[in-house]
């Protein structure tokens, strides 16, 4: 409802700004650029909006997305990409005498 107002009024959201801080990396010494890793703090509104855009496009979505992707999916990961990748992998390297693109049977 307050999302609702705020478009009715035209009030303006300002969901596109956000804040650059730079986090020292796990591990390494403070100070030297290299050793930072930039985040933006974005408002909290845009990701209410994001997840309620997403909420009403995914099951139309899905019928666009290959079956090949994995990432930012739902009961998918692309760590089970990379372990079939390895899996079949290794199955082509124990027989070796078969040339085959483990790429395109991994779908990758």
């Amino acid at each position: 409802m307050i999302i609702n107002k705020t478009f009715e009024n035209h009030e303006d959201l300002d969901i596109n700004n956000g804040i650059l801080v730079a986090l020292p990396k796990p591990g390494k010494p403070k100070g030297p650029p290299q050793n930072l890793r930039p985040v933006t703090l974005l408002n909290f509104i845009r990701k209410v909006l994001s997840t309620i855009a997403l909420t009403r496009i995914r099951h139309a979505v899905e019928n666009y997305i290959s079956c090949s992707q994995s990432g930012f999916r739902p009961n998918r990961s692309t760590s089970d990409v990379v372990w079939a990748h390895r899996w079949i992998s290794a199955k082509v390297l124990n027989y070796a005498e078969i040339e085959i693109d483990i790429t395109y049977v991994c779908g990758i």
